[in-house]
């Protein structure tokens, strides 16, 4: 809502104030609730400033902080069509947990606007586009395509860091590892055990043992998210 220009935020005062277009016209069932959204202006060159009239017909305001835990928590889930998969591949996932809120979201710089795609600020839609890429090329990292999302310094990183990938759930059901391959520091653990979500109800109980054995008690509540 805050994309849109003051005059044209007028037009939705009556349908948050009265639940209808316009008295009689286009009037919403007594059980609807009006949501909105939009973006501060510090974080986008598109936001405007939401008119005062406007901002007091909403009864709440919730003002949402971009957290890497709830994004890496979120990404590892399974996808409804694609059980096979998380929501985010695993690659970025072990990624964005290696270098923290840092690499997932960038500020917005009102003095100093974008002057290509390659210089947007981070944000998690970006990484969740440079997911579906990796995804949709069978696992291949399209280099172009990524820089266009997170910016060239990023996608260079991804793509050294995709030289030493993490183990995979199916490594780690055939046993095709070594305790060298176990990640050192808590946070490839931690992306390592997200990543392992995707198992089916088969295989849950080989995953918990296996981060109970080598990736330790503070991560045994993943293990017991694990969902069917």
């Amino acid at each position: 809502l805050s994309n849109v220009r003051a005059h044209e935020q007028s037009l939705v005062y009556h349908i948050v104030l009265n639940h209808s277009i316009d008295h009689n016209k286009g009037i919403l069932p007594k059980n609807c609730v009006v949501v909105a959204a939009g973006n501060e202006k510090s974080d986008s060159e598109a936001a405007h400033t939401l008119a005062e009239p406007l901002f007091r017909r909403f009864s709440a305001h919730i003002y949402l902080k971009v957290d890497a835990i709830s994004f890496l928590e979120w990404g590892s889930e399974r996808q409804k069509d694609h059980k096979d998969r998380t929501k985010i591949h695993p690659l970025v996932l072990s990624y964005i947990s290696t270098h923290g809120i840092k690499a997932l979201h960038s500020s917005y710089d009102p003095e100093k606007p974008p002057q290509s795609t390659s210089e947007l600020p981070l944000d998690p839609r970006a990484w969740e586009q440079v997911s579906d890429i990796i995804y949709n090329n069978g696992g291949m990292l399209r280099k172009e395509l990524i820089e266009n999302k997170v910016g060239p310094a990023h996608a260079e990183a991804l793509m050294q860091f995709a030289e030493n990938p993490p183990l995979t759930l199916e490594a780690v059901l055939a046993g095709q590892y070594t305790t060298s391959d176990i990640p050192k520091n808590f946070n490839d653990r931690y992306a390592l055990a997200l990543s392992l979500r995707r198992a089916n109800e088969s295989q849950i109980e080989e995953v918990r043992d296996f981060i109970g054995k080598y990736l330790g008690n503070a991560l045994s509540d993943i293990a017991v998210i694990l969902d069917p």
